[in-house]
């Protein structure tokens, strides 16, 4: 049985996300009940997890926080993490936008108005871009296993436009601050509360305003939003797996695999 989400994030065709657990799973963005449980995340779950995911279109590259302060790549095809650096700043929220900025949002304790930061790519250094007035941003300690929800933000291909659900959820205390927009362009971004949201459990029935929790936030571009980037690999099917650059998939005949070099056709992506 599948267990709530915790982060995601939309990639060619697919929403690839942890769970509450620390598996890795790969959804049909057009059928979402059809999901790939790839592997786990290769951190110790007990005490650490993902707690945002964005993707980078101009590199190909699926970056995540988490909750022990790192800037991490993700790899798409098993969901293991790879360190770049420590954040200067206490981040858990995560969205690049087309032109490749990275966009982190925290605050550094429970009561304390998040921040909005850019972040470097290579070092993890945050820089500020602004206060969010009345947000609070931030994820307890995993415990014993269990994971908190996390704040979750994305960005808008079609308006240019970050989107931050402001929560701060650990064991013993959840607070939701609501959703916020940020118009991005030159200079400081002009910030919009949309106000809080909530969610039906049941018909007729709602939680209370502002109590809502979300396991992943994640916009959907259309083909003609999605920036031209490079290729990352080539996804032959969605219940098989992915080719990456570099790599073959070797033509099979009854008896042994086509090896390099023998009669027989494979395909290989070249940089």
């Amino acid at each position: 049985m599948l267990t709530p989400l915790r982060t995601g994030a939309y990639y060619d065709g697919c929403v690839y996300a942890y769970n509450s657990k620390g598996d890795f799973y790969r959804f049909d963005a057009s059928d979402v009940s059809s999901y790939t449980n790839l592997g786990s995340v290769n951190l110790d779950v007990e005490t650490d997890q993902v707690t945002g995911m964005a993707m980078d279109y101009t590199t190909g590259t699926m970056y995540g926080l988490t909750l022990s302060g790192k800037l991490v790549t993700i790899d798409l095809d098993n969901g293991a993490v790879t360190e770049i650096a420590a954040t200067s700043e206490k981040v858990t929220a995560l969205a690049i936008d087309k032109r490749g900025v990275l966009y982190a949002a925290g605050s550094t304790a429970i009561g304390v108005e998040a921040k909005l930061y850019t972040v470097d790519p290579k070092t993890a250094a945050c820089t500020f871009v602004m206060d969010i007035p009345g947000a609070q941003v931030g994820t307890g300690s995993t415990y014993y296993g269990s994971m908190s929800y996390n704040a979750q933000m994305t960005y808008d291909f079609g308006t240019d436009r970050l989107y931050l659900h402001a929560t701060y959820h650990t064991k013993q205390l959840a607070m939701s601050s609501g959703m916020y927009m940020f118009m991005l362009g030159e200079g400081t971004p002009e910030l919009v509360n949309l106000g809080k949201i909530s969610v039906q459990t049941a018909p007729g029935r709602t939680t209370k305003q502002g109590d809502a929790y979300l396991g992943l936030l994640s916009s959907i571009p259309t083909a003609e939003q999605t920036p031209v980037g490079k290729v990352n690999g080539i996804l032959l099917n969605k219940t098989v797996g992915r080719l990456a650059l570099g790599e073959s998939l070797p033509a099979y005949r009854q008896g042994p695999p086509v090896q390099r070099g023998e009669p027989g056709h494979h395909l290989e992506l070249l940089r």
